[in-house]
């Protein structure tokens, strides 16, 4: 046999034995195909709050002396009437904050009988020590998308 006859089967050999293993003198045997694209899913935007659920998380969160949770409950530009009068988030975390400064352990105020007309949410309270009745009384909040805006804060 004829040397350059075997140097050419040779040759054709190694090409399809890099071909196979996917050297340098393989050719693509397909074409990959792109996955067709997908839109995400649209997100909810979450409803907010009832105003009774608002009035009672913010209750709930100044019950366990979590300022910064009631003030979740509350909008940035809030004012406060009655036995209180200010306006603005700064102020109104520094009232809670005096309130929560001043209880000691065994307060809770429980809030009862709720009633909304327009986003004003109408209550009863009833402040307890060590499980004593000490004071009670009627007052409102008005909500708005979910936060308080306003507080009629009228100690009977």
């Amino acid at each position: 046999m004829n040397t350059k006859i075997l140097f050419i089967i040779l040759f054709i050999v190694l090409a399809q034995i890099l071909a196979a293993c996917g050297g340098p003198a393989a050719e693509p045997t397909s074409v990959p195909t792109l996955a067709p694209t997908v839109a995400p899913a649209p997100t909810a935007t979450p409803e907010p709050a009832s105003p009774t659920e608002v009035v009672q998380g913010f209750w709930n969160a100044l019950n366990v002396q979590d300022v910064d949770e009631a003030m979740s409950f509350v909008a940035k530009d809030a004012t406060c009437r009655g036995s209180c009068y200010f306006s603005g988030e700064q102020s109104f975390r520094s009232y809670l904050q005096g309130i929560v400064n001043l209880e000691v352990k065994g307060v809770t105020i429980e809030i009862s009988n709720l009633q909304v007309a327009g986003g004003k949410v109408t209550y009863s309270w009833e402040y307890y020590r060590n499980g004593a009745l000490q004071w009670s009384g009627t007052e409102s909040m008005q909500v708005q998308d979910g936060k308080i805006v306003h507080w009629e804060n009228l100690q009977n």
